[in-house]
């Protein structure tokens, strides 16, 4: 969910369940690249992508000598969820080392709780990011906004933190692109629920000392089948390829042959001036790009040899199924680079 999404929404509705709901929203940015991978990782680690090194969903492991989607944990060519881990291959708490924001909370004496669509419990994402963390889990946006509520009267000795994911807006982006009919209808469903279901059922107990922060991990741009490039089909950009890109639709990492660079970059200036944006990998890692700190030396391997970066609403796909996406995010846009963080009132 972008700010300017929201902003758009709340202008557009002026009965919107959301203008009872907000009690301040903030501006706030994501990470680059603006995508999930590299957003909830920094969440959970309050390190940036250049530290973590989970900079995108499908990445090179030079160790491993394949690249991988990093939400299942799978080679990119693989359908199999959790395939490097039924493989023995990665080892979730020695592939991303990091402390994580659980485990320093628990430290602390603060429970946490994550409350999360029940199948993506399973997921190798979640591995990576949820050790320690007590599940809780919902099927519907209904059964989710129960689950909310009963929790929270539920919690009423000790400092707890519950982190709640819910993926309708995106999902919703991705298949039809900012379709403002869909997203603006699942949208004010989500504040009708949070006002009548969840907040109107607290107890007196449960408000005493309680925040609820809502915000996204980015924000997305519609991405038309015509403004996307299939880049198995253009000969001209897959020749000084060492092999077929990495990294998201909208921020791809190019591996290219010895002495190539050049053809790459004529190829973007010449047949798709101002649509991409092309740095060296090493110069984006340098000027903070992926933020500030200390890169491991597997984040230096995954950022390839060029960068290229989506202008508008451009996008770059060579996935091996049909291109389904209608709605991507992972660039530099302010529509899916700036989000909202809103503090709810009750």
């Amino acid at each position: 969910m972008g700010y300017e999404f929201f902003n758009a929404f709340l202008e557009a509705i002026p009965d919107s369940a959301w203008h009872q709901l907000t009690a301040g929203v903030y501006p706030i940015t994501s990470v680059f690249p603006s995508t999930t991978v590299a957003a909830l990782t920094s969440l959970w680690t309050a390190r940036s992508p250049l530290e973590h090194g989970l900079i995108a969903y499908e990445l090179l492991l030079k160790d491993l000598g394949l690249s991988a989607k990093m939400i299942e944990l799978t080679p990119s060519v693989s359908r199999e969820p959790d395939w490097l881990i039924k493989a023995g291959l990665i080892k979730p708490e020695e592939f991303m080392p990091l402390p994580l924001l659980s485990e320093l909370l628990g430290g602390a004496g603060v429970e946490v709780y994550g409350l999360m669509y029940k199948p993506y419990w399973r997921s190798g994402l979640t591995q990576l990011h949820l050790r320690g963390v007590k599940p809780l889990g919902y099927f519907t946006l209904t059964d989710l906004m129960v689950t909310l509520r009963d929790f929270l009267n539920a919690q009423t000795d000790g400092p707890f933190y519950l982190w709640v994911y819910w993926p309708g807006l995106d999902t919703l982006g991705h298949m039809y692109g900012v379709d403002l009919i869909r997203l603006r209808a699942e949208f004010e469903e989500v504040g009708r629920l949070l006002r009548d279901l969840v907040l109107a059922g607290l107890s007196a107990p449960a408000r005493d000392g309680l925040m609820i922060l809502v915000t996204g991990d980015h924000g997305m741009v519609t991405t038309p089948e015509e403004a996307t490039i299939m880049v198995r089909s253009e000969p001209e950009l897959m020749r000084p390829l060492a092999f077929l890109p990495t990294g998201e639709g909208r921020a791809a990492f190019l591996y290219v042959r010895p002495g190539a660079e050049a053809e790459v970059r004529r190829y973007f200036a010449e047949r798709h001036p101002g649509r991409f944006v092309v740095w060296s990998g090493r110069e984006a890692v340098r000027g903070g790009l992926f933020g500030r700190g200390e890169p491991p030396d597997y984040t230096w391997d995954r950022v390839g040899d060029l960068i290229v970066v989506a202008r508008g609403h451009n996008a770059l796909y060579w996935g091996i199924t049909p291109n389904q996406l209608r709605g991507r995010h992972g660039g530099v846009e302010s529509a899916e680079m700036v989000v909202p963080l809103i503090r709810l009132k009750f």
